[in-house]
């Protein structure tokens, strides 16, 4: 039987249709985002991606959160800071790009800090292949080098004997993928470490899109550490009577910062003060409209 060329011409694979494999970790799933239908790709670890032929999509990466500052007196007489929390990670994104062949390298989260490790920071998410980009880990400037809050959402800072100290902040931008609400925000700041003197006073602050304020320590009532940002950063340590009580939390979402370390001021020959806590990888999302 003879093909009609030109009916051969019309037809034209699907975007569902078209093969696509990963070397890594993923999901690939069909799903409604508002009133659009996409085949969304999710990556959460590094690996190769290739498609059997080229196809339209939109991409969208966040960095590693950074790990939150250990709680360290900077003497036994004098009441030093409680840990900072840990920035979360940069987003980045391309819209309407084609690809076909990807390399992608999902950012670690930053270990929290420890007496050796003082500015913990997180990992880039790197893409490269057909279309580039970089989404910087927590606690990073464009420069790559360490400093305390400068990703893509600033970490609470912890309390301090003179009063408040405000925690840094970052872009303050929707970290939402694809910036809309069918998701859960990422990049969530870590709270800040709570700081107690020889009665419980101290407060820690929170995480946020921009950092909270630590608590002032002469007039807070208790120890407790702040809260983290909203879906993933990790609570602030307390200033609690062992070490291990002054931990920060982990972040528990993707991009998002550790908490920082408690300090608890016992007398001028001894002290409690916390690791940070962890932050949590970076992610990769691939939507490609149906």
């Amino acid at each position: 039987m003879r093909m009609d060329r030109r009916a051969g011409l019309l037809f034209k694979a699907s975007p569902a249709d078209i093969p696509i494999t990963y070397s890594g970790t993923y999901t690939d799933e069909i799903v409604l985002m508002g009133s659009a239908r996409y085949r969304l790709l999710t990556l959460t670890s590094s690996g190769t991606l290739a498609a059997a032929s080229p196809v339209l999509a939109d991409v969208w990466l966040c960095g590693g959160g950074g790990g939150g500052q250990y709680g360290l007196p900077s003497s036994m007489s004098t009441r030093g800071p409680a840990g900072f929390g840990g920035g979360g990670g940069r987003n980045v994104g391309g819209s309407n790009v084609t690809i076909q062949s990807l390399t992608i390298t999902i950012g670690a989260g930053g270990a929290g800090g420890t007496s050796s490790s003082l500015a913990p920071v997180g990992n880039d998410t790197i893409l490269s292949g057909d279309v580039t980009g970089t989404a910087r880990g927590g606690n990073k400037t464009s420069s790559g080098s360490a400093s305390a809050g400068a990703g893509g959402s600033g970490g609470g800072a912890g309390s301090q004997s003179n009063g408040t100290n405000n925690g840094a902040t970052g872009s303050g931008a929707s970290k939402k993928p694809f910036g809309i609400d069918d998701y859960d925000a990422t990049c969530a700041g870590g709270g800040g470490g709570g700081f107690g003197g020889i009665s419980p006073n101290g407060i820690g602050g929170d995480g946020g899109t921009n950092g909270g304020n630590g608590g002032n320590s002469s007039t807070g009532s208790t120890t407790a550490g702040g809260t983290g940002g909203s879906r993933g950063g990790g609570n602030g340590g307390i200033g609690g009577t062992s070490n291990a009580a002054c931990k920060g939390g982990n972040a528990t979402y993707y991009g998002s910062g550790g908490g920082g370390g408690g300090l608890r001021y016992r007398s001028s020959t001894s002290a409690y003060y916390g690791e940070g806590g962890a932050g949590y990888q970076g992610i990769c999302f691939i939507r490609i409209p149906l």
